[in-house]
């Protein structure tokens, strides 16, 4: 088994200065000549890539998700590189805000755009090029809402009417977007909104998740989307599924809530207690602010959050894959997983049965990789408690799973 293949691809832009193939030209015509042949929107610099990392997702359920962040080591010897030499095959490409694209054994795991370059050069001859990305939450961010009136509508129409705004006019065909389970206040908005903060209130609203997804789609999924529907990838140590180089476990009070707050704007502040958990561990509070429609959506939304933290977590909280380690199919079934999605952990702890076993949401995935390895690591949050999907196989036992929230 070997490390799988990685493609780095930069966006160029043809109408920038450049050495450009050119038809009919003396010099810049010659097939076998030193000029870049221009016609794809992506060039492949893979050839020159020492290394990259990249990081999407959050690290603990109740954060909102970053901005996906990459970083790519180039070997710059040749000074290709180097927006300033005019030899390069890549001359005026070399800037900020170009497209990137990052492809693992023909998957796409990230796109995004370039935000700086930082050169390094020493007296032996050694340089490199490190290029910085990020997706597109971090443009999102960024930009401001239009001044507007939205009327009362479900969550999902919500976002779309965001990303619609015409200080945001996000791609109509990049976009993965529920309906919404939720539905939010008439609400005024002005011209100092930025578009990222409130997107996220309304992820808050839904108990969703809003994210830019390794294509650069848009994603908005709503508290059921989240937590039943997709393939699930069973992840184990007894060569039942795919297997992992190390499991970090925890179980404590990081995410210990035992008395919810949810106020909606304008209205009344709705209180959940579990009395048992504040007796047991003292009182824990966490407040919040929502975009509901209604007191008795806020009311909703507190109970269905003190449920699931009024006791100590215990969660697989992340696994590291080694990819050098793991089967085509192995690698094949890590590579097309996507936040949001579901696994099946399997863990033996120091091979002592009996094994735990648990289900898990993706909300982290990172890949760390060099001529040497390539290991993926996913970070999780538990789904014990979880809306019923009707017709799910694993989520649609009524034993089991709650009706809603």
């Amino acid at each position: 088994m070997a490390n799988p293949s990685i493609k780095v691809e930069l966006g160029f832009d043809e109408t920038a200065p450049g050495n450009w193939f050119t038809l009919d030209d003396a010099t810049k015509g010659l097939l076998d000549g030193s000029y870049t042949l221009a016609g794809g929107f992506y060039q492949d610099v893979s050839a020159y890539a020492m290394t990259f990392s990249l990081g999407r997702g959050k690290s603990r359920e109740l954060d909102r998700y970053q901005a996906g962040h990459v970083t790519v080591v180039f070997n710059n010897r040749s000074r290709y590189f180097d927006p300033t030499f005019v030899s390069s095959p890549f001359y005026g490409q070399i800037v900020p805000r170009r497209n990137i694209r990052i492809t693992v054994k023909d998957v796409v795991q990230f796109t995004g755009i370039v935000d700086d370059w930082d050169l390094t050069f020493s007296t032996d001859g050694q340089a490199t090029a490190v290029c910085n990305a990020y997706d597109n939450l971090s443009a999102l961010s960024q930009q401001k809402l239009t001044a507007a009136t939205y009327p009362s509508e479900y969550s999902g129409v919500r976002v779309k009417r965001v990303l619609d705004s015409a200080g945001v006019l996000y791609d109509p065909l990049a976009r993965t977007i529920d309906d919404g389970q939720m539905l939010l206040a008439a609400e005024t908005v002005d011209n100092t909104v930025d578009a990222l903060g409130y997107l996220q209130e309304i992820e808050l609203s839904e108990d969703g998740a809003f994210f830019v997804d390794k294509n650069a789609k848009a994603t908005f999924y709503d508290a059921t989307r989240t937590t039943g529907s997709g393939a699930i990838v069973t992840l184990a140590d007894d060569n039942t599924g795919v297997g992992y180089q190390s499991m970090n476990i925890i179980y404590g009070s990081e995410l210990l809530y035992n008395s919810v707050t949810v106020t909606r704007q304008g209205g009344t502040p709705q209180v959940a207690v579990d009395t048992v958990s504040a007796q047991t561990y003292g009182t824990r509070a966490i407040s919040e602010t929502t975009l509901h429609a209604g007191d008795d959506q806020a009311a909703r939304l507190a109970q269905w959050l003190v449920a699931q933290y009024a006791q100590p977590e215990f969660r697989f909280e992340a696994v590291d894959i080694s990819m050098g380690d793991s089967t085509d199919d192995e690698q094949a079934a890590i590579l097309g997983l996507e936040l949001g999605g579901k696994c099946l952990i399997k863990y033996t702890p120091v091979g002592v049965p009996p094994a735990i076993s648990k289900y898990a949401q993706i909300i982290g995935i990172e890949h760390k990789a060099d001529p040497n390895q390539h290991i993926v690591t996913l970070r999780f949050k538990t789904v014990d408690y979880q809306l019923l999907i009707l017709d799910d196989a694993v989520f649609g036992l009524l034993d089991y799973y709650y009706l809603g929230f």
